[in-house]
């Protein structure tokens, strides 16, 4: 048994002729994947909106950042809005003494909130009576300017810049227009 030896034949086989290319592609998509992690801010920005996130995720047990992630909810989408003042209400500690009056004394979100509901409702008030206005003076154009504010304080960029349009086909040249209409473009 141990006697017996097999005849070896030494073959030589060539490599594949693209195994050289294969090394300098995976440098370069290596290269890329490390370049797109380094410069990840400058493709893919952050939000304000993800900032917040992110610090909440951090401290979630945080009134204030809750009550800025509301406000900046305030403009765009109300339900998430009421549910970060919630949020804030539930995780606010009032440091202050009951029944002194503290100059710098936070109020709770609590009551924040309703008096952001409380001013969206005055703000819709007072739209109804600039609307009634302009029915009567369909040319005066400071309501339209009221308008076109009262719009933009509620969020309704939209409906704002209509008003604003209307104003410069009256007035094409309106100085408060043009720089209300920039500022909502912005």
């Amino acid at each position: 048994m141990y006697g017996l030896q097999f005849p070896h034949n030494i073959r030589k086989i060539s490599a594949p002729s693209h195994l050289p290319l294969i090394k300098p592609l995976f440098f370069l998509f290596f290269l890329t994947i490390i370049t797109i992690n380094l410069a990840h801010r400058f493709f893919f920005p952050f939000t304000e909106e993800k900032l917040l996130q992110l610090q909440i995720m951090q401290n979630p047990l945080s009134s204030s950042l809750h009550e800025k992630l509301g406000q900046y909810y305030l403009p765009v989408n109300m339900a998430e809005a009421q549910k970060e003042y919630r949020l804030a209400q539930e995780n606010f500690r009032d440091n202050q003494t009951e029944g002194i009056t503290v100059l710098g004394k936070q109020s709770s979100p609590k009551e924040t909130w309703e008096n952001i509901k409380n001013q969206r409702q005055q703000l819709l008030e007072e739209s109804k009576y600039w609307q009634e206005l302009l029915r009567q003076y369909p040319d005066y154009q400071y309501t339209l300017l009221k308008l076109a504010a009262i719009y933009s304080q509620l969020g309704d960029r939209e409906r704002a810049k209509e008003y604003l349009g209307e104003v410069l086909k009256q007035s094409p040249t309106d100085e408060t227009a043009l720089k209300f209409l920039q500022k909502l473009q912005e």
